[in-house]
């Protein structure tokens, strides 16, 4: 994890927690200044010169919502990488990823895209992400239940979810949409600490002849191999 003077003051701030719980009380600069000796600095104003802050984040883009099964505990809106616009979403510091996760995300009407192959495309970079970030694409029926999703999770190594620290690569979902899909929803999202970005979704028909991401997710036309043979 990259440590900025953001996520220096929250680990100064759960090591206070954690001596005053052993009946240890140090004051806020103290802990700042053994935060610095972990990293092997004299002091907290050494180790303040030398960090960076992190990068801000911005209100939400026009368009997209937040959602997750915690949202609350992440950072999400516009950013910039480079020069690169982009949305990012971050955990926030101090905060205990678990098995948390956070999502940009959009959900527009189905109708047009019912019983097409649809292609969603994003570029993803990632700095220092410990579970993983992805687009994701999913169709629910009138009824909000879901009939068709990717989320490249089961993809292979290249073509699935970014991890560590990466610059900008691609990646692209193809989807079949079911007739009675109602709505279509599509992001990104993170998974577990570090800082996510996202630039460049399209959505488009996917080019005949392409292949959806993800197989085995329709069901089979009748019973099969019911002897297990």
């Amino acid at each position: 994890m990259t440590l900025t003077i953001e996520r220096a003051k929250a680990r100064a701030k759960t090591l206070r927690a954690g001596l005053e719980a052993l009946d240890r009380t140090i004051t806020h600069g103290q802990a700042l200044d053994l935060i610095a000796k972990l990293e092997g600095l004299a002091d907290w104003n050494v180790l303040s010169a030398r960090l960076q802050p992190e990068v801000p984040i911005g209100p939400l883009p026009n368009g997209w919502t937040r959602a997750g099964d915690q949202p609350e505990r992440f950072e999400m809106g516009q950013a910039m990488r480079a020069d690169t616009p982009a949305a990012a979403i971050r955990l926030k510091p101090g905060e205990e990823a678990g098995s948390a996760f956070a999502t940009l995300m959009q959900s527009v009407d189905a109708t047009v895209y019912r019983g097409q192959r649809m292609m969603l495309t994003g570029r993803l970079a990632a700095d220092a992400v410990t579970g993983g970030v992805t687009i994701w694409m999913r169709a629910d029926d009138i009824g909000k239940r879901m009939v068709a999703f990717d989320n490249l999770e089961e993809a292979g190594p290249d073509k699935g979810p970014v991890t560590g620290t990466s610059d900008w690569v691609e990646r692209r979902i193809i989807l079949d949409i079911p007739e009675v899909a109602q709505t279509l929803n599509f992001g990104f999202y993170l998974r577990g600490r570090g800082t996510a970005w996202c630039a460049g979704v399209a959505l488009d028909h996917a080019p005949d002849g392409t292949d959806v991401t993800r197989t085995g997710t329709s069901p089979a036309p009748a019973p099969q191999n019911l002897s297990f043979e």
